[in-house]
């Protein structure tokens, strides 16, 4: 079975910002060869949903749900601390038609301004999570897909925030046995260019090392226009 990227959605719930935005988009799609699918072609979803509280998220979810693409990723999603088992069966329930997988993040990216520190103290003062979630379809995958580590110990420090919680790489099969990486990703801050370059470096060197492997990436970029070509080109 072939997987296309239908409906790659990077902060589909923010404002959108008109022809700098198509300006990106054209820019993505052509240092990395991409060649746009449309939602009656594709069958993988990416949607960096926020940050956004579940409970407004579910909406989208369940439309996005209703399409019965093969794989869902879903970054930014909001949940309170300590409620990622509560959720995940929750979310299983609601979507019995697929699996879930949910890694949750320790910290918010923080920059030097007022908003970022604003932010923060938000997510403190609610008790709030970041997480990405991944739902593979159950028609089409095995159960219980296996939880890998992309990084090794030596790498930790260099991480800080990211090594928790940003990515969910999953080992799976489809149910005709054949091996498949599913790869969820949210990028740390437009704002920390060295860790987006560490992220990428050791997801590429993850891939490098098994190059025959069949995987499905999806991630929220979080990337400035004008920064695109710094690290993006490099992968």
């Amino acid at each position: 079975m072939e997987f296309n990227f239908g409906a790659i959605s990077a902060g589909s719930c923010k404002k959108p910002v008109g022809w700098e935005q198509w300006q990106w988009q054209r820019a993505l799609e052509s240092c990395r060869k991409w060649k746009p699918q449309t939602s009656l072609t594709g069958n993988v979803t990416s949607w960096s949903l926020g940050p956004l509280h579940l409970s407004s998220a579910l909406p989208y979810i369940a439309q996005t749900m209703q399409k019965r693409a093969a794989v869902v990723l879903l970054q930014e999603v909001l949940t309170r601390t300590g409620t990622t088992v509560k959720v995940r069966r929750e979310l299983r329930q609601m979507f019995p038609k697929y699996d879930c997988y949910i890694a949750v993040g320790s910290h918010v990216d923080v920059g030097n301004d007022e908003n970022d520190r604003t932010l923060a103290e938000e997510y403190a003062c609610n008790k709030a999570q970041i997480t990405v979630v991944t739902f593979p379809y159950k028609r089409i995958f095995q159960t219980n897909a296996l939880a890998c580590t992309w990084y090794k110990p030596r790498d930790m420090s260099a991480l800080q925030h990211l090594a928790q919680g940003r990515v969910l790489w999953l080992e799976a099969k489809t149910n005709d046995d054949v091996s498949i990486s599913i790869v969820n990703v949210h990028q740390a801050t437009a704002k920390r260019h060295d860790l987006q370059r560490q992220v990428t470096h050791l997801l590429r060197a993850m891939i490098d090392a098994a190059l025959t492997q069949r995987r499905i990436m999806g991630r929220d970029f979080n990337t400035q226009h004008g920064t695109l070509s710094l690290w993006l080109c490099s992968v």
